[in-house]
């Protein structure tokens, strides 16, 4: 006899959520096939709910528990980890640059195709100034 949306452990569900388990994993854990889970998951509007509040609690959780981290316990890679992630403009370890280039006054860069022989005439009338 098929379950009925009622007969899902939906607190069950969203305690497994909130650990960060997958579908798989939870559909195992409460006795159904991964194939039952995902079909049931796209028509019971309470097992996604079930799904989406474990998983907003479980990042909830973490994220208290690494704010936790960097105020009270002074993990210092805890801190920089919240500050590269919440303040990403100011706290990074790259070293990217924009650069723009144009020509003179501001006119685009004009590419210009020569044979080796010109390019190497060139430079030598370039070292030749220098």
């Amino acid at each position: 006899m098929a379950r009925t949306p009622k007969d899902l452990p939906y607190k069950e569900i969203e305690k497994l959520a909130s650990k960060g388990n997958s579908d798989k994993v939870i559909a195992e854990a409460v006795g159904e096939s991964s194939d039952y889970f995902a079909a049931r998951n796209g028509k019971d509007p309470m097992l996604q709910m079930a799904l989406m509040r474990g998983r907003a609690k479980g990042v909830a959780d973490v994220v208290d528990a690494l704010y936790e981290n960097a105020t009270v316990a002074k993990d210092v890679r805890a801190q920089i980890f919240w500050l590269k992630n919440k303040v990403k403009d100011e706290w990074t370890d790259s070293t990217k640059q924009n650069v723009e280039l144009s020509g003179v006054d501001g006119a685009p860069i004009q590419a210009v195709e020569m044979s080796k022989e010109e390019f190497r005439e060139i430079l030598s009338n370039l070292n030749k100034d220098v």
